[in-house]
């Protein structure tokens, strides 16, 4: 009923619009984009909905400084597959759509290099979590970093996470993980030797050739 509810909806506008161009501006880049992650489909549908009247609000409030952003909303049930496809289109290529509004969809497998700036409204875990800011590290001109604005306040989860992962990556060097004599050194698991890389390759080459 809070999250849903039009007040809210609204006062949540304010601030991301606000926000996204206050970034553009400081960063120097007008191509910027950002995901709204709601908490429920209903709010993300009216998130859609006031999107266009609290612009509109807040340029008439700041004449010197309008923003003419453009949001798209992406829900399993919203209009047809090729719909979507194209507001998905209009954000990574055409940069046409300025916002994506979504609930359950475009979290994992997104890759949107222009998106620096991540709105969590609802709270994820586990490898959807990781899977979801993730979203925003893509290098992108200059900026070498996504940004997250937490209102689902994901900090206790984001750490219980981290430290579930980092567990079972140090259960390669924990012998009582492991077994005795069995123990790992954890580099070895993530790091190659470039001269075995190359004769392997070497290998590879030969065998194609023959």
């Amino acid at each position: 009923q809070i999250i849903e509810h039009e007040v809210y909806v609204k006062e949540l506008l304010r601030y991301i619009i606000n926000d996204l161009k206050k970034f553009r501006i400081v960063q120097g880049d007008q191509s910027l984009g950002g995901m709204i992650i709601c908490e429920t489909s209903e709010q993300a549908r009216k998130l859609y909905a006031y999107f266009d009247e609290i612009q509109n609000e807040l340029n008439a409030a700041s004449p010197s400084n309008q923003s003419m952003f453009k949001a798209g909303i992406i829900l399993h049930d919203w209009e047809d597959k090729e719909t979507r496809k194209g507001i998905v289109k209009d954000f990574k290529k055409n940069m046409t759509v300025d916002i994506l509004i979504v609930f359950n969809m475009l979290l994992t497998g997104f890759d949107a290099p222009r998106l620096k700036r991540l709105y969590f409204g609802r709270k994820l875990k586990d490898h959807n979590l990781l899977q979801a800011i993730t979203r925003v590290n893509r290098p992108y001109k200059d900026n070498k970093y996504g940004y997250v604005i937490d209102f689902a306040d994901i900090k206790q989860n984001f750490e219980d996470t981290n430290a579930a992962y980092l567990k079972e990556l140090n259960k390669f060097n924990d012998p009582d993980e492991v077994g005795e004599g069995n123990e790992t050194d954890t580099f070895t698991q993530v790091l190659e030797n470039p001269e075995a890389i190359i004769q392997q390759m070497q290998d590879v080459k030969q065998t194609l050739f023959e």
